[in-house]
């Protein structure tokens, strides 16, 4: 223990030394984090603005001061060099990145730009940083002995920040007062500053292979159980969906990821262990993968055909692309150093370039839409929107159609609130000039830029909701001033408003008092209390029918004052001010919904 101790310090100490401009970063980073979080929330978009953006420059510089340093050492750089270029490389990503991250925000021109790079850089430095901490001798050994570091300093990154708490309370409760805040700052310290120090200065110097714990290998015989019995799960889904010929799509995709990156953790960990069973698993463990490597793959095309693209499931392309190819690498028994190599390229390719994982799928669900409407004689001669009188849309292109314009054309979403009006989803570089042009002649028609509806598409009949989760929102805000009619009552004034729960129970509705205040002998003692005529009236009031929509959030409704008492009991009255509730219909076929307004008691 003595020796380790020595040892450990001392890897503590050079760490320090080597990777100083990274440390640095690091103590700089959670003082900038420890910074936003006293800044009260009123003020986090405007003088906030400054920590966090250094902050987000920090993390680009460290990272970059970190794949610097190692890139150099692995080349057997000067020492000079090795002290100088980390330290300028982190500088100007830290500034670089800070500045953007200030001046660009969101609605400014190059904001998704900016975002893409600044991520797809963070996954390119940590990649190459990765890479190239592999040598010669340590292509085997290498991933456990920074897996094994990993533990050994979350534990005791744990052990402090728990500590940190105990005195924290201690403190509080012996001496003074202080805020939670201060919770949070020991969390951001520990983990932030902390941790990465302790990392940095447990990456081997050289490429020499190092012995692994003993409860290393105790912790293998805990995972490799789980991993057989997710990988029996997904052989019976599997001869589940050959005897009925039918692929489930989208069940298998999360499911069959997890078992193919835990195979891939056990290659890299134990491909040099020394227990027979483990390193025949790492060895040929490939194998069993390869049926549900293909299921997942053939389910994925199942959905590409009927979905077309969007950014998680390209995200996700990538990611299984990249997974077959470790697994390609395992099956040959290969240097892991190039997976790390190709992550890194693919963080720049699908961030940057146009093959960007925002504008592929803009791209991709345009032009899915431009055929859609095109076979349907919904789209002129020269290309323009045309609506017929009587639109007849078969299902299949109803869905494709719907499918496309909801992606493309993300009114819920992409609205400013300037304006509110319908705007197209944001890209990187592509801009979709077709989709442009039919959201116009859409809100010509339509103001809130509905293209389905336009055409006359019955979404309810394109959603399975035993299979997917459907909701319909609606809020409606009364019309009516404070100065009601409230003759004969006074209001509760422990708060100014007060928020009820709205429940419905068999076509029943009914409003829930939680912590009413007992400032009057008359109020009654029940806390629940039905208000079916009121809600019958509302909806009846409006077009806000009780059943399915597209889910988008409809808040334009407005209400007459002779709708804005209601009468809960002989001596209650509910003043209100707004209603929103939503209807969930899944299989679940689930109300919720809250009430705002004031309480009145009569006199």
């Amino acid at each position: 223990m003595n020796e380790r101790l020595k040892g450990f310090l001392g890897n503590l100490r050079r760490g320090c030394f080597r990777f100083a401009p990274f440390n640095v970063g690091a103590v700089l980073l959670a003082a900038f984090l420890v910074w936003h979080n006293h800044i009260p929330w009123k003020e986090r978009e405007t003088a906030g603005l400054i920590p966090i953006s250094l902050a987000c420059g920090v993390c680009w510089g460290m990272l970059a001061a970190l794949a610097a340093r190692l890139a150099l050492e692995r080349r057997s750089a000067r020492p000079r060099l090795l002290s100088v270029l980390p330290a300028v490389g982190g500088l100007l990503a830290t500034v670089a990145g800070a500045w953007f991250w200030y001046h660009v925000r969101d609605g400014h021109v190059f904001y998704y730009l900016w975002r893409m790079i600044y991520f797809g850089g963070i996954t390119a430095l940590a990649s190459a940083a990765v890479a190239n901490l592999f040598g010669a001798r340590n292509r085997l050994t290498l991933f456990g002995q920074v897996f094994q570091s990993a533990v050994f300093v979350t534990m005791i990154s744990l052990v402090t920040m728990l500590g940190g708490y105990l005195c924290l309370e201690a403190y509080r409760e012996l001496i003074f007062k202080i805020s939670n805040d201060f919770m949070s700052d020991v969390a951001t310290i520990v983990w932030c500053a902390v941790a990465p120090v302790f990392m940095a200065a447990c990456l081997p110097h050289d490429d020499a292979p190092t012995e692994r714990s003993r409860w290393y290998n105790v912790l293998f015989w805990f995972l490799t159980p789980l991993g057989l019995v997710l990988v029996t799960i997904l052989y019976a889904y599997i001869g589940k969906i050959v005897i009925r010929w039918e692929m489930p799509s989208g069940k298998m995709n999360w499911f069959a990821s997890w078992a193919l990156a835990g195979y891939l953790f056990f290659w890299l960990s134990l491909r040099a262990s020394r227990v027979r069973f483990f390193a025949f698993v790492a060895r040929w463990g490939w194998v069993a993968l390869i049926p549900v490597v293909v299921t997942q793959i053939v389910g994925i095309v199942i959905r590409y055909q009927a979905h077309g693209l969007t950014t998680p499931r390209m995200a996700g392309m990538v990611t299984l692309a990249i997974g077959i190819y470790a697994l390609v690498l395992a099956a040959l028994d290969r240097d892991a150093k190039s997976i790390f190599t190709v992550t890194a390229v693919a963080g720049i390719v699908f961030t940057v370039t146009p093959l960007n994982i925002v504008d592929v799928p803009m791209r991709e669900q345009s032009a899915r839409l431009q055929r859609a409407l095109a076979r349907n004689g919904c789209l002129g001669s020269d290309g323009q929107l045309v609506i017929p009188e009587k639109p007849e849309i078969p299902l299949d292109d109803a869905k494709r159609l719907v499918g496309a314009w909801r992606y493309v054309a993300d009114i819920g979403r992409f609205r400013p609130a300037s304006t509110n009006a319908p705007t197209l989803r944001p890209g990187v570089w592509y801009r979709a000039a077709f989709a442009q042009d039919v959201l116009k002649k859409v809100v010509v028609q339509k103001k809130d830029g509905d293209l389905p509806a336009l055409l006359k598409i019955d979404e309810s009949k394109l959603v399975d909701v035993g299979r997917s989760r459907t909701y319909t929102y609606h809020s409606f805000e009364l019309e009516h001033s404070e100065e009601l009619d409230i003759t004969g009552f006074s209001r509760m004034r422990r708060e100014r408003y007060f928020t009820l729960e709205l429940g419905q129970s068999q076509r029943c509705y009914y409003v829930t008092v939680n912590d009413i205040p007992q400032t009057n002998r008359f109020v009654e003692a029940k806390t629940a209390y039905e208000v079916t005529e009121y809600m019958d009236r509302i909806v009846s009031a409006t077009d806000a029918k009780l059943k399915w929509t597209n889910g988008r959030y409809n808040n334009n409704y407005k209400l007459p004052n002779d709708l804005a008492l209601w009468s809960l009991s002989s001596n209650l009255t509910l003043a209100v001010t707004k209603i929103s509730f939503s209807l969930d219909f899944s299989r679940t076929n689930s109300f919720s919904g809250s009430v705002t307004g004031n309480l009145l008691i009569r006199r």
